[in-house]
């Protein structure tokens, strides 16, 4: 009966019949007394010794005994509707019903809790990078250059390539940030000193300390120099806004942009020109969304986009192209009550907007956290809520199976 009686059972029902017949055989051998002369042996035909009777009946009740206690477990067994208990391992996770991105995007991101995530084409399910806890998980820098992410842990700079193949720089920093124009260039940030990481010589060539009263921009979603120039703030102390100035290190010259909220994103917009998303200070962060401004860097020629009902809130990101800017858009007009917002998409050269319907996630500051996939056709983004895939020319929509977090990005 291999399915009613298991191997530990059994073993102790064998140890039990051994103890029987121990009991049994120290019954039937005769007292320890001092030697005695022999019993004269029976002669044919006679009665057996009484010892070897009793041994025998001993042995008979025991197999008896044993028996009884294996047909009684058997039974009890049988009507026991307990299913038994297996002992495997526990498991959350989902795998996905189809690939997470068809076009061949990677993404990375550093969740609140455990190492660095990593999810590869094709994969279904994300892999750990383990190498040690970035220095905010969850809300770390992840930047991208060519098929390239840099991100920081434990103080040092670490590259992760499409196939997960993790090199240590052997770079310190506290903040990263990506050279969209010039191809192959990471900075990092330690203290005031910003340093170009040239990832094709594996090494840093230059460094510069930042200007006095500058800061890289504290509410940007990604930090991004463009072509050697870097977008800094100043925060000015009596009021919640920041001067923000275009910054270059070769020469120390700060050229104004304007008086902005938020920086959300800068990039290299076609034919090679520099560009800054931000939002305008004609707002009231906790109850209603601000003005959003592009800036073409080149000539400093800004514009704004037209403002909906409620105004932008932060976080968003420029499309690989420069072309399209996935910006979040103010759910409601009273924000600091289960505040929310939606996914919008600009057209950075004609500034029109579009509000993808059914988008709408919850936040909890006003910042959202978007990322573009490979082809430019869909926008990875959330808020405080799951983490959403939306295809910006049709609207379908789905859902990842994974905490993905403010730090992400997508590796083409």
């Amino acid at each position: 009966m291999p399915d009613v009686i298991d191997d530990g059972l059994i073993n102790d029902l064998r140890r039990y019949g051994a103890a029987v017949e121990a009991m049994a055989e120290r019954y039937a051998s005769p007292p320890d007394y001092p030697v005695a002369p022999a019993p004269r042996s029976p002669a044919s035909g006679d009665a057996p010794a009484p010892g070897g009777r009793r041994t025998a009946v001993l042995v008979g009740a025991a197999a008896v005994v044993l028996l009884v206690v294996i047909a009684a477990v058997a039974l009890v067994r049988r009507s026991d509707p307990t299913p038994p208990v297996v002992d495997t391992p526990p498991t959350t996770a989902e795998v996905p019903s189809a690939q997470p991105f068809d076009d061949g995007t990677v993404l990375m991101w550093l969740p609140y809790e455990g190492p660095p995530q990593y999810l590869a084409q094709f994969a279904d399910r994300p892999e750990p990078v383990v190498i040690g806890d970035p220095p905010q998980p969850g809300r770390s820098a992840i930047v991208t250059v060519n098929n390239t992410a840099g991100f920081l842990v434990q103080g040092s700079l670490f590259l992760v390539d499409r196939a997960g193949v993790v090199t240590a720089t052997g770079v310190a920093g506290d903040r990263v940030l990506a050279n969209r124009g010039d191809a192959g260039d990471f900075y990092v940030l330690q203290s005031r000193q910003l340093s170009l990481f040239r990832q094709l010589a594996g090494r840093v060539i230059d460094t510069w300390t930042l200007p006095e009263g500058w800061q890289l921009p504290t509410f940007s979603s990604s930090n991004e120099v463009l072509d050697g120039q870097v977008v800094l703030e100043r925060i000015d102390p009596n009021a919640a806004v920041h001067d923000i100035a275009l910054w270059t290190p070769g020469t120390g010259e700060l050229e104004p942009i304007g008086r902005a909220r938020w920086v959300v994103d800068a990039t290299v917009y076609p034919n090679g020109l520099p560009i800054v998303a931000w939002l305008d200070d004609d707002c009231d962060r906790l109850s209603t969304g601000c003005g959003l401004v592009i800036t073409n860097l080149a000539t400093m020629e800004s514009r704004t986009v037209a403002r909906p009902e409620h105004g932008f809130i932060g976080g968003g990101a420029f499309s690989d192209d420069g072309r399209h800017l996935a910006a979040f858009v103010a759910g409601q007009a009273n924000m600091p009550v289960d505040p929310s917002a939606d996914l919008a998409v600009v057209d950075v050269g004609t500034l029109a907007m579009r509000v993808l319907p059914g988008t709408n996630v919850a936040v909890g500051e006003p910042i959202g956290s978007a990322a573009w996939t490979a082809d430019g056709s869909s926008v990875i983004f959330h808020g405080l809520s799951e983490t959403h895939v939306v295809d910006v020319t049709t609207g379908t929509q789905r859902t990842l199976p994974w905490e993905i977090t403010y730090s992400m990005a997508t590796i083409p």
